[in-house]
């Protein structure tokens, strides 16, 4: 993944200065994916290779802990899992030969992130 963004509402239970809460919803990222192959057993220098680069939608979900210090400036760690499903690519031989049928690849486009963040409120309640 080249880059990764989330619209998503946060909703959870605040007491003091506390914030504990979950938070789900869209997903979008740029994701990449490869694979050069040769495959066993082979002729010598058989090679395939394909690629693919696209933006994609999907889903994220996760939960969170923030605690604010002042009106101002608050910490934060949260969890994400995010999953953009399957891509599927063509792969075909790449060491000159013409003919032979292409093969295709996948990748599961999944992942987790632990974060941790300092907030500031420019304009405080």
């Amino acid at each position: 993944m080249h880059w990764l963004a989330t619209i998503r509402p946060r909703f959870g239970y605040a007491w003091e200065r506390s914030f504990l809460y979950a938070t789900g919803g869209l997903a979008l990222g740029g994701v990449n994916s490869s694979v050069t192959a040769s495959p066993l057993p082979s002729p010598a220098h058989t090679t395939f290779s394909g690629s693919t680069s696209t933006t994609r939608a999907g889903w994220t979900i996760g939960a969170g802990y923030e605690y604010a210090f002042s009106d101002r400036v608050s910490l934060k760690l949260e969890y994400l899992h995010f999953d953009f499903g399957d891509t599927h690519y063509n792969v075909p031989r790449v060491d000159g030969v013409i003919g032979e049928t292409p093969w295709t690849s996948s990748a599961k486009v999944s992942g987790d992130i632990v974060r941790a963040g300092i907030n500031y409120n420019f304009m405080p309640w």
